[in-house]
């Protein structure tokens, strides 16, 4: 008997938790609603601390972090929403309205605009997007092969040569897509500067020389670490070592 009270316990606790965060979850509107930012930000990042992740909740914060002046929060919590949910024009619009409250304008060295246009336009689609229709492709391709196995003459007619060619085009465009996009969210590791100014140093020992400083809400890429130190790099090409503490890796 105790057993069997203990599994409805169980079985009741994460039904329990969803129920608490979506209270939660609506305080915190409410509270933004009536304009109290700071008591929204504390909500919401609550529900983040407990360990929920949703593309709604990190704009939602990233808003409260805004309103509250701390673009650096609010930059990092907009960048983990746009990972969730690349295409969403308010993630990127807010995020762009973000940085123009920035104090480092990093200038990136320019790029040819079919290069910007052909990166955004792969980027506007989720890694988990890509792997369905990928995985879409593949099935329609096997389903090609099979009904050319059972009917010989589809095969053999010009129409049915033409449609592998295309499905094998297909594949091929997307599964390249597919493993570059997965190689560059493995490899590209991204920090946003959390604090209000940091120095950046020339070697990870704090009497180095200072090389340059960042602000808050400024993006890097993370080259390398050594204890509490990460190596950053700039779009610009400027590379420097940061205190982990510092900032909030992506």
């Amino acid at each position: 008997m105790n057993r069997f009270l203990f599994w409805i316990v169980m079985s009741a606790a994460p039904v329990l938790w969803a129920q608490e965060n979506d209270t939660l979850f609506a305080k915190a509107h409410a509270f933004y609603e009536a304009r109290d930012f700071v008591a929204a930000r504390d909500a919401y990042q609550k529900l983040v601390d407990q360990g929920s992740v949703s593309g709604a909740l990190f704009y939602n914060l990233a808003n409260t972090y805004y309103r509250t002046k701390q673009f650096g929060m609010a930059v990092f919590y907009y960048e983990k929403a746009l990972r969730l949910h690349p295409a969403d024009e308010d993630v990127r619009f807010n995020l762009e309205l973000t940085r123009l409250q920035l104090k480092d304008k990093i200038v990136t060295p320019p790029r040819p605009e079919w290069v910007v246009w052909m990166i955004a336009t792969l980027q506007a689609i989720s890694l988990a997007e890509w792997g369905f229709v990928l995985v879409c492709i593949v099935n329609g391709f096997v389903a090609l092969l099979v009904a050319q196995r059972v009917r010989p003459q589809w095969r053999r007619a010009r129409t049915g040569r033409i449609l592998r060619m295309v499905w094998i085009t297909l594949l091929c465009i997307n599964a390249s897509v597919f493993l570059w996009r997965a190689y560059s969210e493995s490899n590209r590791v991204e920090a946003v500067i959390l604090v209000p100014y940091v120095e950046i140093k020339n070697e990870p020992i704090e009497t180095s020389t200072t090389v340059f400083i960042l602000h808050e809400g400024t993006k890097a890429v993370i080259r390398s670490e050594r204890n509490e130190w990460l190596e950053l790099r700039l779009d610009d090409g400027n590379v420097g070592w940061i205190k982990r503490p510092a900032v909030g890796i992506l």
